[in-house]
């Protein structure tokens, strides 16, 4: 079998290290990063029989560091907006995208709000999560992790039949470097025991 050789002709990117553009200058900058685009705002219209059509726009704000931290929805209805902060980057360790509190409203008022309740300072591997069901009441989801960064176990807050669920993830090295991946499920019940003294 013959096999015709390939034959390049793209030309390389050439960075310019002499130039005087700023570092805020991307495309032949002294960095040599490639531009990126990010989404500012979409419609979607659906059109169904007739003259009825459905329309939904979503919007997108960002930070500095190109971080979402506004998504909106708006249109035919199931209208909300999302709210993201982050957690302070830490450039030494590169971990810039640690969300610190996602909060969820519609025209009528807060829906859902989770906030990071811990993560891992070394890694950025969130251990816990809250979800707020009051003003100073909420539920703690706990995340561990196995020493190469897999996911290890997810414990969910107590239900309200006193049950949690704990899902553990198990990876399996085979001789052949397959990974396989086991899932075990165990509900616990947490008792609460109440002693009254005479």
């Amino acid at each position: 079998m013959f096999y015709a050789p390939i034959v390049s002709t793209s030309t390389p990117w050439i960075i310019d290290t002499s130039s005087n553009l700023g570092e805020d200058y991307d495309v032949g900058g002294t960095k040599g990063n490639g531009t990126h685009m990010q989404k500012a705002e979409s419609t979607t219209t659906i059109y169904e029989f007739g003259s009825t059509t459905l329309s939904n726009t979503e919007s997108m704000e960002y930070d500095e560091y190109g971080r979402v931290t506004n998504y909106a929805k708006a249109g035919s209805g199931n209208d909300y907006t999302s709210s993201i902060t982050y957690q302070t980057p830490n450039f030494t360790k590169n971990l810039l995208l640690i969300p610190d509190q996602i909060s969820v409203s519609d025209g009528n008022g807060l829906l859902r709000k989770r906030k990071v309740g811990s993560y891992d300072s070394n890694t950025g591997a969130i251990t816990s999560i809250y979800t707020y069901a009051s003003a100073g009441s909420y539920f703690t989801t706990s995340l561990s992790y196995y020493s190469n960064g897999n996911l290890n176990t997810v414990t969910t807050p107590i239900d309200q039949d006193g049950y949690s669920k704990i899902t553990e993830y198990t990876m399996i090295q085979h001789s052949n470097n397959l990974l396989q991946a086991s899932v075990t499920l165990t509900m616990e019940k947490f008792i609460v025991l109440q002693l009254n003294m005479i």
